[in-house]
């Protein structure tokens, strides 16, 4: 997902663009891999977030944990005010599936607080990993971390609740918070990945064979 859509601003090929966060609206998100709504899955933020009026430099983000990152989704971004609390529901995930959670926050002004970012089933949302940089995402600066340090935030098992939600859960802290994407992703059953790694095994065997 993309989040706001600046005049001037790039979409990346294939990411969801959601023009403002805080519409408090629905907003249908696409399989990236097919480009398809159908999949029931959807995107919802409460009205204390904010969009960016401008854009920002294109940082030289790099960070080899995230070589799906397209640099044009730096450009813009959602955010919110100091001393604000929001809250971005994700509906219509499997209650049986386990999810990748990957957030992109990178700011280049001064004015990037320490902020807390949780992620969770309703009710239970906890701290994740910082990929590449220290702390915690309970203290994510928009600039160091993010913007100069070329770091993301990462929750690597999230399963929803029953009801199919996966919650972000945003206080801002002192001082205005800011992000720019975020990607979701299901992450296969140990036994469909062990048939994939088998697979693969069977399939270089028989062509060492056939080399022989």
């Amino acid at each position: 997902m993309d989040f706001n859509d600046a005049t001037g601003s790039t979409t990346p090929t294939g990411w969801t663009c959601i023009d403002d966060v805080g519409d408090a609206l629905t907003h249908a998100l696409a399989n990236f891999i097919t480009g398809s709504t159908s999949d029931g899955v959807t995107l919802k933020g409460t009205t204390s977030f904010f969009t960016s009026p401008t854009l920002q430099a294109i940082p030289a983000w790099s960070n080899s944990e995230a070589t799906w990152v397209d640099n044009n989704v730096f450009n813009d971004y959602t955010g919110m005010y100091a001393n604000r609390t929001g809250q971005i529901t994700i509906s219509g995930l499997s209650p049986t599936t386990v999810y990748q959670v990957e957030i992109l926050s990178a700011r280049n002004t001064a004015i990037s607080s320490d902020t807390s970012y949780l992620v969770g089933p309703t009710g239970n949302t906890v701290a994740g990993a910082i990929i590449d940089g220290d702390g915690s995402t309970t203290a994510w600066n928009a600039k160091d971390d993010g913007y100069t340090g070329d770091d993301f935030m990462r929750w690597s098992s999230v399963i929803p609740g029953t009801d199919g939600l996966i919650v972000l859960d945003v206080d801002t802290g002192s001082s205005n918070t800011y992000f720019n994407g975020m990607r979701i992703s299901a992450i296969p059953e140990p036994s469909t990945f062990m048939m994939l790694i088998l697979g693969g095994f069977g399939l270089l065997i028989a062509r060492r064979w056939r080399r022989r």
